[in-house]
């Protein structure tokens, strides 16, 4: 006899197949069940190793052993008589066709009932986890601010070469973990101010701050920086560089070296050529780079894409250009009709997309990746774009936490107030970080929280900012208060031409039942065959105030057919009777909120009634 044929009329071949079939089916298990008790990676790999170790024990003993109706006997002892042999083997192939059942059920359960819960799980496991190490971060003494370089030039021509070195140098800083760095815009709003030192590390949460100067003279350059406590005065480094403006590149370097040594944080950059940012050996391209980045920190985004492509045409393989140019070109959609706004937006993804494949590790391209996935309704790919981004970003906190701007625009508002607070504590004066905060506070009903973020904003940018004024008259509406509804309306219409009409119609009629109002809104509504995005929001917003959510969900249907950049006006309290309409939940699917949903987590005022139905209220 064959040692195949023994092995088969031993069983040993089945009771092989059993054991893979089993093991694998354990060790599946393990993997989902494991996390959810909190014990990480050990456990399910001692099931492994044992399962492995037990393999070749089990095939000896079915080699020695069988398994008969009175238990198991030595293979010698057994009746070798067909009948006893058929009857063995077919004990053991209904053995293995329940353990492939189990095995297939247990894959069905796991694809369609646990993955989701899963997901969702580790999600929230590495938000949490990431909230903790911000804290700490935050709470230590290892925090800096980086303040705008002063522009000693001759002709004093170089504000943005100096501002762009030192936004460099805080994109270098913040890469490094265990170090909390000041955001930008926080730090950069005392630019030219002649608060001390003290008061400026009280007012960011910082315990050193990082400042300097540059003077260029054509190509020489003299760079100088100091790191100072904040708390004491004390100098903890400083150093002055003479050079042409070629080495640009190793002084920048040098700094970021200087800075994490005084501060006793491990700075890795072996293997990178430039730091983040200064993609680039052409001095020509980075002037050109820094100098589209000073546009687009004003807001001048036609400007900024000027000087990307000029940048790009210098050195084509600079990545960064590239992304940094097709986020300008996607801003211009903000206020384009649905189609023009389509294809911007096209067009500025695709040129993201070049820049990752010149540098597959760049982080920023993958943030504005995320941006440009969820304007295409994909807010899956978009959240795994952020997540891409966020592994490249690891000093990154907040991203780590999650993606606020995603959280918010799908209905998780609760989990965007979460990692907006903490970015507050690590860029508080971020005008526009602040307004987002105070919507979603007036969102979630925590409507003494906005008002107190809306104050602190006037300090930020002038109290006739359409978009402060906007926010006043959603949250107005959401706490009912008439009174301020007219206020704000008034003021809206004042500043804010593009909805004029629409505000001023109601006002005429504002002391009239709301059937009236109601009446009047539905005129300018068919009338405004050109109305901007914005307008069909006011629409919406007032119609549902009103008392109707038909309206308000045309409204919105309209603009976000073509335009998903305001789907975070979705989730106001004076919406709720709209969310509970057939017709919203033909949107949320359409505009991809129902995969995310079943992939991520729920919105707030949103919940799962079966595999293929849902409510919001």
């Amino acid at each position: 006899m064959t040692l195949y044929s023994e092995l088969k009329r031993r069983n040993v071949l089945r009771v092989a197949a059993a054991y893979i079939v089993s093991a694998w089916l354990l060790i599946q298990i393990a993997e989902t069940i494991f996390p959810l008790f909190g014990f990480d990676d050990g456990p399910a790999r001692i099931v492994v190793i044992v399962m492995v170790i037990g393999f070749l024990p089990a095939l000896i003993v079915s080699w020695i052993f069988e398994l008969t109706p009175t238990g198991l006997q030595k293979d010698k002892d057994v009746d070798r008589s067909q009948a006893a042999i058929t009857q063995s083997a077919k004990r053991f192939d209904r053995i293995i066709m329940l353990v492939l059942v189990l095995a297939v059920s247990y894959f069905a359960f796991d694809k369609f009932v646990l993955s989701e819960s899963r997901e969702k799980f580790i999600a929230e496991s590495a938000r949490q986890e990431g909230l903790s190490e911000a804290l700490l971060a935050i709470k230590n003494n290892k925090s800096i601010a980086v303040l705008p370089f002063v522009d000693m030039s001759p002709n004093q021509d170089q504000e943005y070469f100096a501002d762009g070195i030192a936004e460099e140098l805080l994109n270098e800083l913040a890469q490094l973990e265990g170090l909390n760095v000041a955001g930008r815009t926080s730090s950069f709003s005392f630019k030219g101010s002649e608060e001390d030192l003290k008061s400026i590390g009280e007012q960011l949460s910082v315990t050193n701050i990082l400042e300097g100067s540059v003077r260029k003279d054509g190509n020489d350059v003299r760079i100088t920086a100091q790191l100072i406590n904040s708390q004491t005065g004390f100098h903890l480094w400083s150093d002055t560089y003479d050079r042409r403006i070629d080495d640009i590149f190793y002084i920048q370097e040098d700094i970021a070296r200087s800075v994490a040594g005084a501060l006793s944080i491990a700075l890795d950059i072996e293997g990178r050529n430039d730091l983040p940012g200064t993609g680039t050996s052409n001095v020509e391209a980075y002037n050109a780079y820094l100098e589209g980045r000073a546009r687009g920190r004003v807001g001048r985004s036609d400007q900024a894409a000027v000087y990307f492509q000029r940048a790009i045409d210098l050195d084509p393989n600079y990545a960064e250009a590239w992304a940094f140019l097709g986020a300008a070109i996607g801003v211009g959609s903000w206020n384009q009709p649905p189609e023009q706004a389509r294809a911007t937006q096209e067009r500025g993804r695709e040129l993201v997309v070049r820049a990752t494949e010149i540098d597959p590790n760049l982080a920023e391209a993958y943030g504005m990746l995320s941006s440009y996935q969820w304007t295409r309704g994909d807010w899956v790919g978009a959240t795994e774009f952020h997540q891409i981004f966020s592994a490249l970003m690891p000093a990154d906190i907040p991203a780590r936490i999650g993606p606020a701007n995603i959280f918010a625009r799908v209905g998780r508002v609760r989990a965007a107030i979460e990692i907006e607070e903490l970015t507050r504590l690590i860029d508080p004066l971020n005008y526009y970080g602040a307004l987002m905060l105070a919507e979603h506070y007036a969102q979630a009903g925590r409507y003494g929280d906005a008002r107190a973020v809306l104050e602190k904003v006037k300090t930020l940018s002038p109290a006739t900012d359409p978009s402060v004024i906007m926010r006043r008259l959603f949250m107005a509406m959401s706490e009912n208060e008439p009174g301020a509804v007219r206020e704000f309306l008034e003021k809206l219409a004042d500043a804010n031409p593009s909805i004029a009409t629409i505000a001023r119609s109601v006002l005429a009629e504002f002391d009239s039942p709301p059937a009236d109002i109601l009446r009047v809104l539905h005129r300018v509504y068919d009338d405004e065959t050109e109305m901007t995005g914005e307008g069909r929001v006011v629409t919406a917003s007032l119609a549902a105030y009103y008392g109707d959510p038909e309206l308000a969900l045309e409204s919105m249907t309209e603009e976000l057919r073509g335009n998903l950049l305001r789907t975070g006006r979705l989730w106001y309290p004076f919406y709720s009777d709209m969310r509970k309409l057939p017709g919203f939940k033909v949107l949320a699917d359409e505009i991809g909120f129902v995969a995310y949903w079943r992939t991520y987590g729920w919105a707030d005022t949103c919940r799962p009634l079966s595999d293929d139905d849902f409510e919001c209220n």
